[in-house]
């Protein structure tokens, strides 16, 4: 058996149980191939994501990652990551170990040396 892995185009549905259909190379229409991710992330890719898929034979058989880099967070330091839902709502751990967590209203900064910050916001603690 010979297994390629190639960069697809798009995808026009994702369903609750990581089903996705799309189009694939040579506008080859893929219907409800599943989507493999990597072990504790997980995410529902918009219509429009791009898609990796691996071909099995002659068609893609599995999904195995999307991406939509035009609502990707801007990042600022080798080393920093984050984890989105689109450009202005993410969480970002800091490679110098501050957390940031962002959407539309502002930030709240969890500092490695123990401060918190707050942007555009309030602070509201319930015990």
């Amino acid at each position: 058996m010979i297994v390629q892995i190639i960069a697809s185009e798009t995808v026009s549905e994702s369903t609750s149980n990581k089903l996705i259909t799309g189009t694939g190379r040579l506008n080859e229409q893929i219907q409800a191939r599943p989507l493999y991710q990597q072990v504790g992330f997980t995410s529902l890719p918009r219509a429009g994501s791009r898609h990796v898929g691996i071909i099995e034979g002659n068609s893609i058989t599995v999904i195995a990652g999307t991406d939509t880099q035009d609502d990707r967070p801007v990042l600022d330091t080798a080393g920093d990551c984050a984890v989105y839902a689109n450009k202005t709502v993410y969480i970002k751990l800091e490679d110098n170990g501050d957390i940031t967590i962002t959407n539309d209203n502002g930030s709240i900064v969890l500092g490695s040396n123990g401060r918190v910050n707050i942007n555009n916001g309030n602070l509201t603690v319930e015990a």
